[in-house]
């Protein structure tokens, strides 16, 4: 598997769209994409509970209030953790394997949009206010894919129930007495979607 990092396109892109990595992040991930006879590389981009409870809905399910920052210039297509391992065994479990290159996400989202839906399922006290830049695009187009699996793309809110639920399974809120302490995460084109901000 790989991510949206090995293309910089202005809009959404399908498999055909030719690379176009800016840095040497996006490089070294397009040396790891394999598309030869017999083989599969999935391009996709995902969001969840992690294990570790580091991720950043991990973090934000943890937050007994104050006030965040949700990047909404950031587009991508992001599956849920769960949605993409089941895809995934969907695949391996089919008599006919795919090869070659698939995009795998679902629908185009932001990532503040991602933050304020995961808030309010969990009915959070935590303000989120939209900051608009960076402006940055890693939509995809999964169509072909969801296609062959003879699936809809998958939405937001369909996956959210899922989410939802491991988020509440491995996270206890913190008090509201007690501030967030602020955390340092990494720049917005990276994995993580919010910047916190003291209340």
């Amino acid at each position: 598997m790989t991510t949206p990092p090995v293309l910089v396109l202005p809009l959404r892109y399908g498999e055909a769209d030719p690379p176009d990595p800016a840095d040497t992040y996006g490089a070294t991930k397009l040396l790891g994409e394999v598309t030869g006879p017999g083989c599969l590389t999935l391009r996709t981009t995902f969001f969840g509970a992690l294990p570790t409870g580091a991720g950043l809905l991990n973090w934000l399910a943890g937050q007994g209030g104050g006030r965040v920052e949700g990047y909404a210039g950031y587009r991508f297509s992001g599956l849920s953790t769960a949605c993409l391992a089941a895809a995934i065994e969907d695949l391996l479990r089919r008599p006919h394997r795919i090869t070659g290159l698939r995009h795998v996400g679902g629908e185009a989202i932001t990532k503040f949009d991602l933050l304020s839906a995961v808030r309010d399922a969990l009915q959070l006290p935590t303000e989120i206010t939209p900051q608009p830049l960076p402006v940055v695009d890693r939509t995809l187009d999964s169509r072909r894919f969801w296609g062959e699996l003879g699936q809809p793309v998958p939405t937001l809110a369909a996956m959210l129930p899922g989410v939802v639920a491991e988020l509440r399974a491995q996270t206890r809120p913190k008090s509201p007495e007690a501030p967030a302490a602020p955390i340092t995460l990494p720049h917005p084109t990276g994995m993580p979607g919010a910047t916190p901000v003291q209340p």
